[in-house]
């Protein structure tokens, strides 16, 4: 396995946005593939096209989190439609791995 986290702990933060894993409807839109420059119109009234987007969305994110859990790292999701700020700050305050022991500087 190809561990990230062999010396370290290392906790991976993912910002997400819902429209990260939701395709609204907003009608036919056209998506440029910015590597290949080719268009893409996506009829996004289509209920098919939106779960199929969903469907995918979601494999995407497991795959991210089996691919960090076999690398040995944390994962925290955070949503930007939430105060993301304090679910932060909860969990560095709830994990052991990131608590610091206070220590005294020589002066």
């Amino acid at each position: 396995a190809n561990l990230l986290a062999v010396d370290h702990h290392v906790l991976a933060v993912e910002i997400a946005d819902r429209l990260d894993c939701e395709l609204p409807d907003v009608g036919r839109i056209t998506f440029v593939d910015p590597e290949t420059g080719r268009c893409h119109r996506v009829h996004t009234g289509s209920s098919t096209v939106r779960d199929a987007f969903a469907e995918a969305a979601q494999a995407q994110r497991q795959e991210l989190e089996t691919s960090l859990r076999s690398a040995g790292a944390g994962h925290l999701r955070l949503d930007t439609g939430s105060n993301w700020l304090a679910h932060l700050v909860e969990e560095l305050r709830s994990d052991p791995l990131t608590q610091v022991a206070p220590r005294e500087v020589a002066g």
